[in-house]
């Protein structure tokens, strides 16, 4: 399903779960401001046909120009993401992240 499929209710089931992640974002990275995107199609960037947002928590001054993080996202992307580079975590620290951010996401209701 794309984002032009959803229906009234699954579009505003979406926002909302933005709405409550930025507001744990807040609170867990002190943000100041988000950048959103969503990458639909092949020719957006998009590498798995799924839906799905990104959501960057931002600071003032964590890059020089606030447009940077899109050019440092990629090149990270291929070279972090997906690569043995990038710190795995077991099930027992997922769970401990897991409860740390419903608990988080509780107080931001």
């Amino acid at each position: 399903t794309g984002f032009l499929e959803l229906n009234e209710r699954e579009l505003s089931e979406m926002m909302q779960l933005a709405q409550k992640t930025i507001r744990v974002l807040q609170r867990v990275f002190f943000a100041e401001g988000f950048n959103w995107t969503l990458q639909e199609g092949i020719s957006a960037g998009q590498t798995i046909e799924h839906l799905h947002m990104h959501i960057m928590p931002r600071k003032t001054g964590d890059f020089n120009n606030p447009g940077d993080w899109y050019p440092e996202l990629k090149r990270k992307y291929y070279d972090q993401i997906d690569s043995e580079a990038r710190p795995k975590f077991d099930i027992n620290e997922l769970k401990k992240i897991t409860a740390f951010l419903r608990e988080i996401s509780t107080e931001a209701d």
